[in-house]
């Protein structure tokens, strides 16, 4: 089978569990050729613990599979020159500021293009290359304090709690991915390359859109709400007799599933709790009533009765149970490779599943400098930096021209494309009629619609069709004639039960790239089961990591599986869409929410691999480094967190306890952690005495790691939030609105807001007349009937 990057050469310049080598590593599953620029002591990464039985880090494997080595160090001139002409013919570098300019590999975008209109260079960063707090230093605790993901999650009485998993360094990755994938789509028709800024903090603010609603109503800033979902009840987690469930109901016939499923048929007709709104006013009566019922009963029990009713329902899963479960392996989510030295390694296996162009890890990670030789000899015969180029047309934004549809509701779907149309894809979005998306009578409204629709579904067209009737289906059979792309998030075979599946819609359109966005994949025992974002990080293990030791299993507060899944389906429709430039072929891309969650996990395999028990939840602590903590300051709460020993003796210079630096006590991350209460003490006491900006300024001065715990109020109103039109305003009939921007950064093809969300068939006329060439006597007869 083909590559859709087979022809694509990346220089990644990153090191560690960070976005660019995760970008990096998701390149080279796509086929592109990875080159991985290593100083001479290699990656630290290489040299973590546990070590596999070869002596070198399972981390590695995991990060770097299918990746090439070069040594270069940068004091010796002649590295310095094999790195600039290596430059000069790179299609793409992918590029971790921090360590770039600690490794002196940095340079500005004019000197990296080296004479090479072409070259796309991606710059990943914690805050961004402008901006009031671009020369921050961040790490994933400060990301998460300073985006708001930690306010937003963990229970009412605990204090703010961080995401168990390494989900900053991740979303960015995907978010640096996409627009990579966007700048090449482009330059395929333009032959010029861009420079891309991506900020970690910018990717995780893209995760506040179930939140900012309220938020920008009332301007009251969230609860923390545990496990519950702020608009729908029941949705938490119960206790059952061996372990916890999951069991989301997303509207009134779920709830009335739900009751027959529990054998309570006298709650079926009960006016309490028929309706939505009625069930949120009486949350806690109707969690007892589920927690009584599950009490009795196994979780598989409970789980198996509520898939049989097409109740959204799971497990909370230990890492180790999720790495044993039969879809991770159905989905072939987990390789053996065979190692250079001998033996076998494990890795995460191919994210992307694609019909055409499917993801590949064929190769285990590099020994260190492996390639630099053969590298060397070849450079002369490699070619200039531009590969294949279309007709050379200058485009305004990187999708121009690019039609998606869109059939689905919700997030993971609209989302996806979403981030299409702010890369410049025309996105028609075919809603019923009457009623349109659900999400647009959901929760709170501006202007008469839902504002998380408007935040999920800006920059697009709507019409309406229905497409349970035979002309309704000869209609949308038409638009996707004249489409490049269609993205449904329905449960897989939907579409094909309405006669609109892919085999049909390849027949009438054979370069179609159809994207399925869904819960777990269309193979495996999981493939047709119904999934809400909580079941499945909850059975992905990030719901059992993240939370406090003496509390329950804690879900991320924002959506987080349905918004990863779909900019991570934007990333796979875009490489489906390079394929299609280059080779003409169209695809199917089946995107699994449960495959990303599972993706983003792998941080914490390497235990697993060796034996070991995985880390369990800590609160905000860290199993590897200490100090790493959420304090209270006299005016608030901040996060310290160092991962590096030059770090901690800054901090005890800023702290005034520079004689303890050469305390054998507190040498080395793991003297620390054995000393962590000790430790966590001594910094709280000194936090305690001061303002939180007193804090953070000493700490950031001296280049440690520190950041202020925000709120959704201190995010909405910060300069560098506003500096980065990561708040924009929409124009409303009746005023503005505020809404979330765009994380991803474009120098050439900007993805800024240019359209609000459109009334429901506000494109009715546009579409249907100007391009299927329909009357406007027709559409007449059409909406009599019920059809728009």
């Amino acid at each position: 089978m083909s590559k859709a990057l087979h022809n694509i050469r990346v220089l990644e310049l990153a090191e560690g569990w960070s976005a660019a080598a995760l970008c990096g590593r998701l390149m080279a599953e796509l086929g592109a050729e990875v080159i991985k620029i290593e100083p001479p002591a290699g990656d630290f990464l290489r040299r973590r613990k546990p070590l596999a039985p070869h002596g070198e880090s399972y981390d590695f494997q995991l990060i770097a599979a299918n990746k090439k080595s070069v040594c270069i160090n940068p004091a010796i001139p002649q590295d310095r020159e094999l790195l600039k002409r290596l430059t000069g013919k790179t299609d793409v570098i992918i590029e971790d500021s921090l360590f770039a300019r600690e490794q002196g590999l940095s340079t500005d975008f004019e000197l990296s293009r080296n004479g090479s209109r072409a070259l796309i260079h991606c710059r990943i960063s914690p805050f961004g290359s402008s901006g009031p707090l671009s020369n921050y230093t961040g790490n994933e605790l400060v990301m998460q304090a300073m985006s708001g993901m930690m306010a937003t999650t963990g229970f009412a009485g605990d204090l703010p709690t961080r995401v168990g998993i390494l989900c900053g360094e991740h979303v960015a990755g995907i978010f640096a991915g996409i627009s990579v994938l966007g700048a090449l789509c482009h330059r395929y028709d333009s032959g010029t390359g861009q420079e891309i800024d991506i900020s970690v903090h910018d990717c995780l603010l893209s995760y506040l859109g179930t939140f900012m609603p309220a938020f920008f109503t009332t301007g009251k800033n969230p609860e923390r709400i545990g496990n519950l979902h702020p608009m729908v009840v029941p949705w938490n987690s119960y206790r059952a007799k061996n372990g916890w469930v999951i069991i989301c109901t997303g509207n009134d016939l779920q709830w009335g599933a739900l009751v027959k499923a529990m054998g309570r048929d006298d709650l079926t007709g009960d006016g309490r709790y028929a309706l939505q709104d009625k069930r949120l006013a009486r949350r806690g009566e109707i969690d007892g009533i589920i927690s009584q019922w599950t009490a009795t009963r196994n979780v598989d029990e409970v789980v198996s009765l509520l898939e049989e009713a097409n109740i959204p329902a799971g497990p909370i899963m230990t890492m180790e149970n999720m790495l044993a479960d039969e879809q991770v392996r159905a989905r072939n989510m987990l390789v053996e490779l065979n190692h250079q030295l001998g033996g076998k390694v494990m890795s995460t296996g191919p994210l992307f599943k694609m019909t055409a162009t499917p993801g590949e890890i064929s190769g285990p990670a590099p020994l260190l400098g492996e390639h630099t030789e053969q590298i060397l000899s070849k450079l002369a015969d490699y070619r200039e930096t531009i590969r294949e180029i279309g007709d050379k047309k200058v485009t305004a934004r990187a999708l121009q021209g690019v039609r998606v549809l869109e059939v689905g509701a919700y997030t993971a779907g609209p989302l996806c494309t979403r981030l299409l149309a702010s890369l410049g894809a025309e996105v028609i979005k075919i809603e019923p009629p009457v009623t349109g998306d659900h999400v647009r009578d959901f929760g709170c409204k501006v202007g008469g619609t839902s504002y998380l629709f408007h935040i999920n579904n800006y920059n697009k067209k709507s019409v309406t069709l229905d497409t349970n009737k035979k002309e309704g289906k000869d209609i949308f059979l038409e638009l996707v004639k004249r489409s490049d792309i269609l993205v449904e998030n329905f449960v897989p075979g939907t579409l094909d039960r309405w006669g609109l599946g892919y085999s049909t819609l390849q027949e009438i359109n054979p370069s179609l790239i159809y994207c399925s966005v869904n819960g777990f994949g269309w193979g495996g025992s999981m493939g047709k089961k119904r999934a809400f974002d909580t079941v499945v990080q909850a059975r992905a293990g990030i719901v059992n990591q993240t939370g406090y030791p003496d509390g329950p299993p804690t879900k991320v507060g924002a959506s987080f599986a349905d918004v990863s899944a779909a900019a991570f389906g934007a990333l796979a429709v875009l490489a489906a869409l390079y394929h299609r430039k280059v080779k003409g072929e169209g695809q199917f891309v089946d995107v699994a929410m449960y495959d990303v969650m599972v993706w983003m996990t792998a941080e914490l395999w390497p235990f697993h691999f060796r034996g070991e028990k995985i880390p369990e939840r800590m609160g905000n602590r860290h199993y590897r480094y200490v100090p790493y903590n959420i304090y209270r300051a006299a005016d608030g709460l901040v996060v310290i967190a160092v991962e590096k020993e030059k770090q901690w003796s800054e901090l005890l210079e800023v702290m005034g306890c520079s004689a303890l630096a050469g305390s054998a006590r507190y040498r080395g991350a793991e003297s620390r952690v054995k000393h962590r209460e000790e430790v966590d003490a001594l910094v709280a006491d000194w936090v305690k005495k001061l303002d939180v900006a007193e804090v953070v300024g000493k700490c950031q001065k001296a280049g440690v790691p520190a950041g202020q715990v925000m709120e959704l109020s201190d995010i909405a109103s910060h300069p560098h939030v506003l500096s980065r039109q990561m708040m924009v305003e929409a124009p409303l009939d009746s005023g503005k609105m505020k809404l979330l921007g765009c994380p991803m950064k474009l120098s050439a093809t900007p993805t800024d807001f240019y359209r609000p969300a459109a009334p429901l068939g506000g494109h009715n006329q546009e579409v249907y007349c100007g391009m299927l060439g329909y009357s406007a006597a027709q559409l007449d007869i059409w909406k009599s009937e019920g059809l728009i």
